[in-house]
C-alpha cells in the first residue's frame, strides 16, 4: 500500500481499490500462478500483457515476473498502469471513481484487470479494498453500491459499467492477518 500510494501519488481510495483487486487476484503471493490458466504474479497478468510485463521485468530486474519480489512486482504494476494501460488509467484518474473505495475497486476491476466475467469476485474485491481502507484511515470515503460507477474509456466506451451490487456487507477477513499498513503516512 505504502509503495503504491507514494509512487503513484493518487487518492487513498484508489490505492485501496488497487490493493483489493490484487488481493483477489493473488493474495499478495508474487509467485502465484492461476490454477488452470495462464495468469501469473500479483495481478495475474496473462496473454500479450504477460509477455509485455515479462519483457519489462527482464529489462528492469533481469528476471521474469515470477522471480520478482513483492516490491518489484508493485513497481511493475506502477509501470503497467502508467505505460501499458495509460489511457484507461488516466480515465479512472479523471473520473469520480477515485473518490471512494467502492468505485475505485470496481474501476480497477473493469478497466485495468478486465477479469472474465466482468464482475469476477467483485464483492470480494470491494470488501478487501474497504477493509484495507478502514485499517489505514478511518476517515476514508468507502462508498456504497449506490454510488453507481460510470466510466467511458477508449475501446470500452460501448461497455460502460454501472455498479449493480445491492450491498457491501461484512468483513471478509475476520481472524485473518491481512497486511501491515503504516497509518502514519
Amino acid at each position: 500500500y505504502n509503495l503504491l500510494s507514494h509512487d503513484l501519488r493518487v487518492t487513498k481510495e484508489l490505492v485501496c481499490g488497487m490493493v483489493g483487486n490484487m488481493w483477489s487476484e493473488s493474495r499478495f503471493i508474487p509467485t502465484i500462478k492461476e490454477p488452470g490458466g495462464s495468469g501469473e504474479g500479483l495481478a495475474q497478468w496473462s496473454g500479450s500483457t504477460k509477455v509485455a510485463i515479462n519483457q519489462y521485468a527482464n529489462r528492469t530486474f533481469g528476471k521474469n515476473i515470477l522471480a520478482c519480489s513483492l516490491d518489484e512486482q508493485l513497481l511493475i504494476y506502477k509501470y503497467f498502469l502508467e505505460v501499458q494501460e495509460k489511457g484507461h488509467y488516466n480515465n479512472i484518474l479523471n473520473s469520480n471513481a477515485k473518490n471512494n473505495v467502492h468505485d475505485s475497486a470496481l474501476a480497477i476491476l473493469e478497466y485495468i484487470e478486465r477479469a472474465a466475467p466482468a464482475t469476477a469476485h467483485a464483492d470480494e474485491r470491494i470488501s478487501m479494498a474497504q477493509a484495507v481502507a478502514k485499517l489505514w484511515d478511518p476517515n476514508i470515503v468507502l462508498g456504497t453500491a449506490a454510488s453507481n460507477l460510470s466510466l467511458t474509456t477508449g475501446s470500452f466506451a460501448d461497455n460502460v459499467w454501472t455498479s449493480s451490487l445491492s450491498t457491501v456487507t461484512g468483513e471478509v477477513l475476520t481472524g485473518t492477518a491481512l497486511i501491515s499498513i503504516d497509518s502514519s503516512l
